[in-house]
């Protein structure tokens, strides 16, 4: 299986880490919730079925009204 990223989903991360890095001066935070991203991707890789179920409909979720 193949991770694709949205662009979105890119700036996303880049973010979450500039946050930690930057806003709440964390470096070694900043590394290790990229890392857990990173580790969670590769657990969808090889377990692409504990993600969520698409929703047929654009940007909802399954489940969620």
């Amino acid at each position: 299986m193949r991770i694709e990223w949205s662009p979105v989903a890119l700036d996303d991360r880049d973010c979450i880490y500039d946050y930690y890095d930057i806003e709440q001066d964390s470096p070694r935070a900043a590394i290790a919730i990229d890392e857990r991203i990173a580790r969670q991707i590769e657990v969808l890789i090889d377990h692409p079925e504990f993600g969520r179920p698409r929703s047929r409909r654009r940007h909802t979720r399954t489940g969620h009204q």
